[in-house]
């Protein structure tokens, strides 16, 4: 539903000059957001195969790999068929082409050298690859967006921008006192649950409660 969402927010919204939005169900589940949804489910669920490799070892590493090749050469022709009909139905080629043009080429780079890495059985490679071909998507989606922040599908002047729809200084302040002190527990909590689960899982541990 996340990929649906936001392909949807690239197509554009109805949004009226009083930035009210009158969206309907097509509106967000139509062509071009069921293609991004399973464009963002198929490069989730490559990556997260991948990580299965790197924390798994045996049988269930071998079938993670595995499933994970199949799944890439799925996903290297959506990504296609995304990137067309993007073309077709959003700016995003059109508003920042310097940018978004090399950036695409960089991803389709990623998601291919993870397919050769992915075949020698270089898993952390492949992981890095397939990381960074997440990344550079979500930067060249919101780089085409930058300054908006929604899409009026009525009209460009009726675009939510980080202007006209940000909070007030006082709400941005507090946002970014909260924001700043919770981050070292956040970042906490990631490095210690990494350092918990950073031995590979394999079936002949005991299995204790």
């Amino acid at each position: 539903m996340l990929g649906v969402l936001f392909t949807s927010i690239l197509r554009g919204m109805p949004i009226d000059q009083d930035m009210n939005m009158y969206a309907g169900f097509t509106d967000f589940v139509n062509l071009y957001s069921v293609i991004g949804g399973l464009a963002v489910t198929v490069l989730c669920l490559l990556h997260g195969l991948i990580f299965v490799t790197l924390r798994t070892e045996g049988d269930l590493r071998d079938r993670a790999r595995k499933l994970g090749q199949r799944v890439l050469l799925i996903a290297l022709p959506v990504l296609v068929i995304f990137v067309g009909v993007s073309i077709i139905e959003t700016d995003i080629y059109t508003v920042r082409p310097i940018i978004t043009i090399p950036l695409t080429v960089l991803i389709v780079v990623c998601y291919v050298a993870a397919l050769v890495l992915m075949r020698k059985e270089r898993d952390g490679w492949t992981f890095l690859f397939t990381g960074a071909g997440i990344m550079v998507t979500v930067s060249m989606l919101f780089t085409a967006l930058f300054p908006r922040v929604m899409i009026s599908s009525i009209s460009h002047s009726f675009d939510l921008t980080i202007q006209n729809a940000a909070s007030g200084s006082y709400s941005l302040t507090v946002m970014t006192i909260v924001a700043v002190s919770l981050l070292p527990f956040v970042l906490g909590y990631q490095i210690w649950s990494y350092y918990v689960f950073r031995k590979r899982v394999s079936g002949k541990e005991p299995m204790t409660y």
